[in-house]
């Protein structure tokens, strides 16, 4: 259990930081009225969203990679 809290709290502090950075995006390109930099800032608002995909799925390989482990694996040698 304790091998899980590390990079639980690595992702919610990833996750509150990408959050922050999509709203801040969203506000930006809700403001703005040309249509490249609009066109520009969309794109890495679904980059952000990616990103926040990528980061949950990480965390449940990885933690379902620390469930799988072996107990001992010092025993295999």
């Amino acid at each position: 259990m304790k091998k899980m809290i590390a990079p639980i709290l690595v992702t919610i502090i990833v996750l509150v930081f990408l959050v922050f950075y999509l709203s801040f995006m969203v506000m930006t390109a809700n403001e703005v009225q040309s249509l490249g930099l609009r066109s520009f800032l969309i794109l890495i608002i679904l980059i952000l969203i990616s990103g926040i995909g990528a980061m949950v799925y990480i965390l449940t390989q990885r933690l379902k990679e620390i469930r799988e482990e072996d107990k001992d694996d010092l025993s295999k040698y």
